[in-house]
């Protein structure tokens, strides 16, 4: 997939358009018994993305449910859309699955959150990412405003609630990662 484009505050080149890029980009963190399962989808828009839906899964959602409804809801019909996925866990057996239903315009990225210092590609192509890498690349992305979230959004509030304490041990962060992991995957 060519990276034609830059979100301003996180590279030093202007953006640039590249018309068949993609423009919708999601984000799936998994949890179940002791952490929400949540999604966030990101849209393109110029140099900027702007959050377009934040969801987060009552607890005990099963991953089945969460595989139907990314399989009827989130992919698109042959739209360019990135979705990233944490692949720990029970994260790898989604991400099969969702290759096996080969959906077109759909680009698949496993990705593991590590505790390391830089991203790399593990074994069977899914990503490394440092959780803190993904962290401040989603505070970089708010602060220079690349990344816009508008005010009449359903889990607004709790999304920011957990930006405040997103460094802090044992806090909920369900809904930042799932941020984080569609902003990765869109520069």
């Amino acid at each position: 997939m060519p990276r034609c484009r830059t979100l301003t505050g996180l590279a030093n080149t202007a953006a640039e358009v590249c018309p068949n890029a993609p423009r919708w980009f999601t984000g799936l963190d998994l949890g179940q018994r002791q952490d929400h399962s949540a999604l966030a989808t990101l849209e393109r828009i110029g140099a900027r993305l702007a959050i377009r839906s934040l969801t987060r899964f009552p607890l005990g959602t099963s991953y089945e449910d969460l595989y139907r409804l990314i399989t009827a809801t989130v992919i698109p019909g042959g739209v360019p859309q990135v979705l990233a996925i944490d692949a720990a866990g029970p994260g790898l057996p989604i991400v099969d699955r969702l290759r096996q239903c080969n959906h077109a315009g759909l680009t698949l990225r496993a990705v593991f959150i590590t505790g390391g210092h830089t991203p790399g590609t593990a074994k069977g192509g899914c990503l490394t990412v440092p959780r803190r890498k993904l962290v401040a690349n989603l505070e970089i992305a708010i602060k220079t405003r690349a990344l816009i979230c508008h005010g009449k959004l359903h889990n607004r509030s709790l999304f920011e609630r957990e930006l405040a304490t997103i460094d802090k041990p044992n806090k909920r962060d369900d809904l930042a990662i799932a941020v984080a992991l569609a902003l990765n995957a869109a520069i």
